[in-house]
């Protein structure tokens, strides 16, 4: 699957989606800031972080310039562990971002780990 970043600004919204045609299935939010949407195979295909800037502790601006983005997704019977790290190029630097959650698995979704790696965005 090949998946595209966006980032708006203005909303401070985070989505990383498959840019295949897909069929939205269901939807699942892992907290009030960070949704993952399956498609009818059950597969990942849109993730959307709300309040990117403050979840990733970095301003807007320089948000909107993310170079890369290393995404992994596991889902087991007990957890589901969402690990997102963005790399951004500066003219004096290279930034790196991490935005770790964990939480109980308390619903019924297919045990998987899912990875995405997101390069030479800018």
């Amino acid at each position: 699957m090949r998946f595209k970043l966006d980032y708006d600004e203005f909303s401070d919204v985070l989505i990383i989606f498959n840019t295949k045609y897909w069929i939205f299935k269901r939807n699942f939010n892992l907290n009030p800031n960070i949704s993952l949407i399956f498609d009818n195979e059950n597969q990942i295909v849109f993730i959307e972080i709300l309040n990117a800037s403050r979840l990733f502790k970095i301003d807007k601006l320089t948000l909107s310039k993310i170079d890369s983005l290393n995404l992994k997704i596991t889902i087991t019977n007990e957890v589901i562990i969402f690990n997102c790290e963005i790399i951004i190029l500066t003219t004096y630097m290279i930034i790196s971002k991490f935005l770790d959650v964990v939480i109980c698995n308390f619903c019924a979704l297919n045990q998987q780990t899912f990875e995405i790696a997101i390069y030479n965005l800018n």
